[in-house]
């Protein structure tokens, strides 16, 4: 229980990382809608869109990147120095596509099997297919791909991630492989993250599908902005503690004493 009270801890010590995640985000979603709307009738306004994206995708890895190292950094020694700023960006934007792609092999999954839910539920032993309705096959699925998107997939891979962020490709190392193995290997690990994917993503969605009887349209309009608003706070406050939480439990060492970090 100690390591969930540094985890948590860590969060409150960081709290302008919460802002800037809070108000960076949503400033770089605006920016990437903004973008679809730039015509591209002269090759100025194509270079200016290609400059605009990749100014976008370095903010958002460089934000992402820098909140895992930090963590990282504050439950370890801190013994092994950074990266250079550019070597760490590239690595964690290979690192981040690989997420992409098997959060996307993950999804394709999913679909294949769902629309063979009744093959696989007649394919279950007599006395299983006695208790199990059809219904029941998807729902059971259902939370198996959620875990598998939401948890297990980017569960494995952010102690790399923060790796990564933090040494660049370095963090690829025997250090790195070895960080990994001590934060998957551990039970309350997985624990704090499915609370975590509860509390940022199943909660959240809830939040934004619920509509509530209201008798006019302001006070709709009043009723989902705060719901947004909500949904986004326990968003940002799910991935800052999420992040707590990889560089903790994959911290080799115990934490340094407050009054010797910086």
């Amino acid at each position: 229980m100690t390591r969930l009270r540094d985890t948590l801890s860590a969060v409150g010590h960081f709290r302008g990382l919460w802002f800037a995640q809070l108000l960076i985000n949503p400033a770089l979603f605006a920016l990437a809608a903004w973008w679809l709307t730039i015509p591209e009738a002269h090759a100025w306004q194509l270079a200016a869109a290609a400059v605009l994206a990749l100014l976008v995708v370095i903010a958002f890895l460089l934000l992402q990147s820098q909140t895992l190292a930090r963590f990282l950094e504050w439950h370890s020694s801190g013994e092994d120095p950074r990266a250079p700023l550019g070597m760490r960006l590239l690595a964690f934007a290979c690192f981040f596509v690989f997420l992409l792609l098997c959060l996307r092999l993950v999804d394709a999954w999913s679909v294949q099997l769902f629309a063979y839910s009744s093959y696989l539920r007649s394919s279950a032993p007599l006395w299983l297919r006695r208790h199990l309705s059809e219904n029941a096959a998807d729902s059971l699925l259902g939370i198996w791909f959620w875990l598998a998107f939401w948890v297990i997939v980017p569960g494995l891979l952010f102690p790399l991630g923060a790796q990564i962020g933090r040494r660049g490709f370095r963090g690829l190392d025997g250090h790195g492989w070895r960080a990994w193995a001590h934060a998957v290997f551990s039970p309350l690990y997985w624990i704090g993250w499915i609370a975590l994917a509860w509390l940022g993503v199943y909660l959240p969605r809830k939040l934004i599908a619920w509509v509530p009887k209201l008798q006019s349209l302001g006070a709709q309009a009043i009723s989902m902005t705060a719901r947004f608003l909500l949904a986004w706070i326990l968003c940002v406050t799910a991935w800052l503690v999420m992040t707590s939480l990889v560089g903790r439990f994959s911290a080799h060492r115990d934490p340094r004493p407050d009054s010797e970090r910086a």
